[in-house]
């Protein structure tokens, strides 16, 4: 994968030491399907939610989970000293590596104005590409946490906990996040390999993201700051028929288009009283080309706006642009008037990429 040996040596015992890590994670998450750990009963007492369990289990998911997303910025610092390492001072410099998000066709051009050596350029052009793998690889490890059932079990009594609709919730919404942590799992285990998946294009696969990101943006917290957003979707496909996508590339599109439509919004508010706190997500099937909108209430010029404190304001549009070259889709954004559309076109009839080009 890599030509230089000591980065590649690196980049495998990294990979290894994500995959013994997803291991711990992988009982724990398997346990919440043994019913005789997940639910419980006193002598003489009804059923109910082991509340106390998936306590201790979150606290340990969070661990785990910390571990891998330590590894994961490990290995984003590895690449980038290897980067600034081949480079003369007056060129780093002027490559200016200040983060590893940065969209990676203007890098490239960058990179391509310093006269370096033909290796190293396809080096970096394979690490531009491990990057986007690795951050997808977060974002689904992120999808999978637990966090929001432990929310749901704090506000519930011992008769809620006892009563079987709540108990039958609860099991799903465990269902759905290890769903999640096993996307995470398999792609872990196959990282070297191209990862695709069949799904229908009536687009219902995007339904258990949806359930997902409406809980996120319940919850917003930006500066300390708890927000509710609500999220309206709506799938206007009419099209059957199985194809193969990226998925998880473009579900990281949707939910950094969902989280940019967030800050927007709570930027909006600082200039004015009047606000929908509502986002449209739409998507849409026509002539094999997916489009997914994401239309909100929101300032269209950035250009005389303050950033949001400790936000970079670009940095989920960047993710997205980088992550839509992989599946062959374009970005635009588009001023409707008091609102803001974020829009993507992905066609579905194209080969997919494996590298990141020029």
């Amino acid at each position: 994968m890599f030509n230089d040996v000591d980065l590649q040596n690196s980049f495998t015992r990294s990979i290894e030491q994500i995959k013994i890590e997803s291991e711990e994670l992988k009982r724990i998450y398997e346990s919440f399907f043994d019913f005789n750990i997940i639910l419980t009963s006193d002598t003489g007492s009804k059923t109910a939610v082991n509340r106390d369990y998936i306590y201790e289990s979150n606290q340990n998911l969070k661990e785990t989970t910390a571990n891998i997303n330590a590894i994961f910025d490990e290995m984003f610092l590895g690449f980038k000293k290897y980067i600034l390492n081949n480079l003369t001072k007056d060129k780093k410099d002027e490559l200016n590596i200040s983060t590893f998000i940065f969209d990676n066709v203007e890098f490239l051009n960058r990179l391509n104005t310093l006269n370096i050596q033909k290796d190293f350029k396809k080096t970096v052009k394979n690490i531009l590409y491990i990057k986007d793998k690795l951050y997808t690889l977060k974002y689904i490890l992120s999808s999978s946490s637990t966090l929001s059932v432990t929310k749901k079990l704090n506000k519930l009594t011992v008769n809620e906990l006892q009563d079987s609709k709540t108990i039958f919730t609860i099991i799903d919404h465990l269902g759905m996040v290890t769903n999640s942590f096993y996307d995470f799992y398999n792609r872990v285990q196959s990282f070297e390999e191209d990862y695709f998946d069949e799904v229908d294009l009536d687009l219902n696969f995007f339904d258990s993201l949806v359930v997902s990101e409406s809980e996120k943006i319940s919850e917003f917290i930006y500066n300390n700051k708890k927000n509710k957003f609500f999220l309206d979707f709506r799938n206007l496909s009419k099209v059957h028929g199985n194809y193969l996508v990226n998925r998880v590339y473009i579900e990281n599109v949707i939910s950094a288009l969902i989280e940019q439509a967030c800050l927007e919004m709570i930027k909006k508010e600082r200039y004015s009283t009047k606000s929908d706190r509502t986002i449209l997500l739409k998507v849409d099937i026509n002539k094999k080309i997916l489009s997914i909108s994401c239309i909100f209430d929101g300032l269209y010029s950035n250009s005389t706006e303050e950033n949001l404190t400790g936000i970079d304001p670009d940095r989920n549009l960047i993710l997205v642009k980088n992550l839509l070259f992989y599946v062959n889709g374009d970005f635009y954004k588009i001023d409707k008037g008091s609102s803001i559309e974020y829009k993507v076109n992905i066609k579905l009839n194209k080969n997919f990429k494996t590298e990141v080009v020029e």
